[in-house]
């Protein structure tokens, strides 16, 4: 009886559903390191290891950082090879490898169900080479619309960067070929709003694609799940609260003297870029200190599960304020759209926060005793707000930057190279990696109670 588990690619009895998920991404992004290190992948003809490993792991964990230039120092073999990887990174490296298995005419074993279900959709929903069909078809069918539309409405109409661009953009990579990103099309409306579609409906999650598509075609409307309405809801609010606190904050600066429909669409494009994509239509470097740390809240949360961006998710933040307000009403179990949430999603959604927090504390302290050493403030080129900045931006898997990532060192780089892995991955499934494997207590000590708030 042949034992081996997963995709007949490797022998993989003794890893666990999220091991190979994580060494799947790992591989991948060893792999992009080494085909951008081709002489013909780059201008120059070769590029450091640390800057090629950056650059792959960008884009494969679909993040945006950069410490070279994409339009200009890579050739177009080199920005192929990219936007293969964000593909690949956007759409998940085990469903590609999923439709390999299944025209290869190979069964899907146990295991590669469990990884596929547990990284798109919370439950069940549909049969896994169903799934992994409706997800390349929707994929592929947005990016195809966004290309045309950025062709349309860009005044180059270059069809690589179209095309380039719109899976950027859907898979929340932030990846571009344009010099100083979009800020040359902040008053291109059709560019705006084409961007911000494909990053919101990239952030949305393939669940909350597959809800949507089937209420929209069926007659007799059933309702929508607690995780679709949860992921809607959250998306729209974060989206009004992020463009208001950008336009409070900037309307002094950034801001000043524009129209009404450039203080919307700017205010509002930030907004939507902040949750993981990356693009900007303004200089970040010139922002001020209270939009910068606006702009680091909605980045540390991202987008939806089962997207393509980071964060510790939107559903995430909607359970702990669903917990807040249940608490601050006296009540003991947790509710969402009159649906009671199980106290396991609840703790699991405290410890991500939890955890989360602490990563990026850790992250942000080592990146700053790097870059810094000790340096007094006053005489450090590198302001602690930029470190954070970076941090929550590779994180969120998110991509804005305030100019300082090339600067970095090596290590500095490494400790960002880190971040976005586990940012992509999730830390929770790092943590679950990486943590002692315990079997359950069958016994519970003794109650005491302890003071706290």
């Amino acid at each position: 009886m042949n034992r081996r588990i997963g995709l007949g690619l490797m022998p993989l009895r003794f890893l666990s559903a999220t091991e190979v998920f994580l060494l799947s991404f790992a591989v991948a992004i060893l792999i992009g390191a080494l085909a951008l290190m081709l002489p013909g992948s780059t201008v120059s003809g070769g590029i450091r290891f640390v800057d090629a490993l950056f650059t792959a792991t960008s884009a494969v964990c679909v993040t945006g950082l950069t410490v070279v230039d994409t339009g200009t120092y890579f050739t177009r073999t080199g920005q192929i090879v990219i936007l293969c990887f964000i593909q690949l990174g956007g759409l998940g490296i085990m469903s590609f490898a999923i439709v390999f298995l299944v025209l290869s005419g190979r069964r899907m074993s146990l295991r590669d169900r469990m990884i596929l279900q547990d990284t798109f959709v919370p439950t069940p929903l549909i049969e896994a080479r169903m799934l992994v069909k409706r997800l390349f078809l929707s994929t592929f069918a947005i990016e195809f619309i966004g290309m045309v539309l950025l062709w349309l409405f860009t005044p180059d109409r270059s069809l690589f960067h179209s095309v380039f661009h719109s899976v950027s953009a859907f898979c929340n990579a932030g990846f571009t070929l344009i010099p100083n990103n979009f800020v040359r099309y902040r008053y291109v409306v059709g560019v705006n709003l084409t961007i911000c579609a494909l990053i919101v409906l990239g952030g949305l999650g393939f669940f909350t694609h597959i809800e949507l598509a089937q209420r929209l075609r069926r007659r007799v409307r059933r309702a929508l799940s607690v995780h679709t309405r949860l992921v809607t809801v959250m998306t729209a609010s974060l989206i009004s609260i992020g463009a208001l606190g950008f336009y409070i904050f900037e309307k002094g600066n950034a801001l000043a003297g524009g129209s009404f429909l450039d203080v919307f669409m700017t205010s509002t494009f930030q907004s939507v870029t902040a949750r993981t994509a990356g693009f900007n239509t303004i200089d970040f470097g010139h922002l001020t200190n209270a939009t910068l740390f606006w702009v680091i809240l909605l980045m540390f949360v991202g987008a939806s599960p089962g997207s393509t961006g980071g964060g510790i998710k939107t559903t995430t933040l909607g359970i702990l304020i669903a917990m807040a307000r249940s608490r601050s009403r006296g009540e003991q179990g947790v509710s969402v759209f009159r649906r009671t949430v199980p106290d396991e999603t609840v703790s699991k959604a405290l410890f991500i926060l939890i955890l989360s927090f602490l990563f990026v504390t850790v992250a942000t302290l080592a990146l700053a005793v790097i870059e810094t050493g000790d340096q007094p403030y006053l005489r450090s080129d590198i302001r602690l707000i930029d470190v954070m900045f970076e941090v929550v931006s590779a994180f969120g898997t998110v991509g804005l930057s305030t100019g300082i990532t090339p600067r970095l060192s090596s290590l500095g780089k490494a400790v960002l190279i880190l971040v976005m892995f586990v940012g992509r991955v999730g830390p929770l499934t790092v943590a679950a990696v990486a943590g002692p494997r315990q079997k359950a207590a069958r016994y519970r000590y003794a109650e005491e109670n302890a003071m706290v708030g």
